[in-house]
């Protein structure tokens, strides 16, 4: 979290149904307490919409926030980096994208947020990235992930055709810095997600969120991309992307790509990635190429990815190993010197 951003938190509603919201303005310390009667979730919907009642009421609220504390969200820098963590799991599925189409709201760049330190960002990883990207059949040359040129960059399994335990098998033995599924997501009769990659999984052979948790967390994944074979899944995912990140999950990038190629938007995506760009800048370049997209992540989940902090830490590591190489080879010259020097006494 950076002192320009906006954090919102919407806490669990209590037992009259309303919500406690806490804001943090940018470049405050202080956070601000309210409880709120927030209108009931409206969901996404498959025209792309403006704001919500909901998130209207949210808009709303962080605006006569800023105005209460003398100061205007119009006049910060724009886009405003929105950082938003829901408590109350009926507004996952809410598009809290539109915050900056609201029209009492500037432009606005939303993160949905939890705040919580991803130890990821901490752990070296191996180069190249290694990048699942798995599909069902019906979705191979629909343009749903990046192209062969790109994919050069990696080291990439793409897998198509299997069923959902044979890619948590694969999961489970081996590590993805990166996992790319084109799947299909739905909420069961409990409002428990269940995703898939395969084109009619049987109920009960669908990825629960624990099942597909359990696998990203063997494999190492630190980037989870999300692409959802159609728009009526997109409310689906996007619910169970936020119960994967709350139960410990790594990043998760959402995507609707909508009726548009978007092979282009994925190769952006990848090469981005290689450029060392964070992932919330990432999502910023291929967004009006996609109908929709959101971004899931905790503190530092945008860069989990970075090269160059890894590079920093081999740089500054570089001069230790070579002091530590220098004194070996010293150490081996005096023991052959002291070697040397005691054979030739014993023949003398």
């Amino acid at each position: 979290m950076e002192p320009k951003d906006l954090y919102i938190r919407i806490g669990a509603s209590d037992e009259s149904g309303q919500n406690e919201l806490v804001i943090r303005l940018p470049f405050e310390e202080q956070r601000r307490h309210a409880r709120l009667l927030l209108p009931e979730p409206a969901g996404v919907t498959l025209a792309l919409p403006g704001a919500s009642a909901a998130v209207g009421a949210v808009a709303a609220f962080a605006t006569k926030a800023a105005d209460e504390a003398g100061k205007s969200l119009y006049g910060l820098q724009q886009p405003i980096n929105v950082l938003i963590e829901l408590q109350d799991r009926r507004y996952f599925s809410e598009d809290w994208e539109a915050l900056g189409r609201s029209a009492i709201f500037p432009p606005a760049e939303v993160t949905r947020f939890i705040e919580r330190s991803d130890e990821r960002v901490l752990l070296p990883f191996d180069l190249p990235i290694e990048l699942l990207v798995a599909m069902p059949p019906s979705c191979l040359g629909l343009h749903t992930a990046p192209s062969e040129s790109v994919l050069r960059y990696y080291k990439n399994f793409s897998v198509s055709g299997l069923e959902n335990s044979e890619l948590s098998g694969m999961m489970l033995s081996s590590n993805y810095g990166i996992v790319h599924l084109v799947s299909d997501t739905s909420r069961d009769a409990s409002g428990e997600g269940r995703l898939s990659i395969t084109d009619e999984p049987a109920p009960e052979a669908r990825f629960t969120v624990q099942d597909l948790g359990n696998a990203l967390t063997a494999c190492k994944a630190r980037l989870l991309v999300l692409v959802c074979r159609n728009a009526e899944s997109y409310g689906a995912a996007l619910h169970f992307a936020h119960r994967l990140l709350n139960s410990g999950g790594p990043t998760v990038i959402v995507i609707d790509p909508g009726p548009a190629p978007m092979g282009p938007a994925f190769d952006t995506l990848y090469l981005d990635i290689v450029h060392d760009t964070p992932l919330d800048e990432v999502l910023r370049h291929i967004a009006p190429q996609a109908y929709r997209t959101a971004m899931l992540a905790g503190i530092g989940g945008a860069d989990v990815l970075r090269i160059s902090p890894q590079a920093y830490d081999l740089a500054q590591k570089a001069p230790s190993a070579a002091r530590a190489a220098e004194e070996a080879l010293n150490m081996s010259r005096r023991g052959a010197q002291h070697a040397y020097a005691a054979n030739a006494a014993r023949d003398s």
